[in-house]
């Protein structure tokens, strides 16, 4: 860890010192925690400013440049890694439960699934998720029964919940978070290019989740 450099979590206009200044202790890598328009903002900086023509590896943060994102940097993304809790919509082809993503957007909304992939199957997978743990907890506790605390508990039980979007879903008490996996992306010609396979990756400690309980 060589050092780091903090800009607004929102609405950055321009992150030139920050990159200038943290490109001149020699990283080899550079992970960027940033969302939305401030992604936008570092990444074509970094691209303006010839950082990754440096030697520098570029990373952003978990899901962060999503297909959104591409369409605004366009060219300018090429080149960095992301992981990723969400596949990409390149990889339609390989798993089909993204087709069925892609059918759908394409019928009700008119959408095309590779501009709006990786946050249009998060509806899909909540949902999918939500009803098996309703229906968990109704064969558990019976449907006169069920309360918010018994589908949370269940919540807490689930263990390989098939999907066909993720790998299989897991939660218990100590590792409260759904997902268990990510996936390295490459950006190339705007598109997230899979590089690798899942590789378990918890994302924060129980400790943080356990504040919210």
């Amino acid at each position: 860890m060589v050092g780091y450099e903090v800009v607004p979590g929102f609405g950055a206009l321009d992150t030139s010192t920050e990159w200038l200044r943290l490109e001149a202790k020699k990283p080899d890598v550079i992970y960027v925690t940033a969302y939305a328009s401030t992604l936008v903002t570092l990444i074509k900086d970094a691209a303006r400013l010839g950082i990754m023509e440096r030697g520098v590896v570029l990373c952003a943060c978990t899901t962060s440049a999503d297909e959104g994102i591409l369409r605004i940097v366009g060219k300018d993304g090429d080149g960095w890694y992301m992981p990723s809790v969400l596949p990409s919509a390149v990889e339609v082809g390989d798993i089909p439960a993204l087709k069925t993503c892609a059918d759908a957007a394409r019928k009700y909304r008119n959408w095309i699934f590779e501009d709006v992939g990786m946050w249009y199957e998060v509806g899909w997978f909540d949902t999918m998720v939500a009803v098996e743990a309703v229906k968990r907890a109704i064969e558990r506790v019976g449907y006169e029964n069920l309360t918010g605390r018994a589908v949370r508990d269940t919540f807490a039980s689930l263990t390989n919940v098939e999907t066909g979007i993720w790998p299989p879903f897991s939660m218990t008490e100590e590792e409260p978070w759904g997902q268990q996996e990510v996936r390295m992306y490459i950006i190339h010609e705007g598109q997230l290019w899979p590089r690798g396979e899942w590789y378990e990756a918890p994302i924060y400690p129980v400790e943080l989740y356990r504040k919210y309980d």
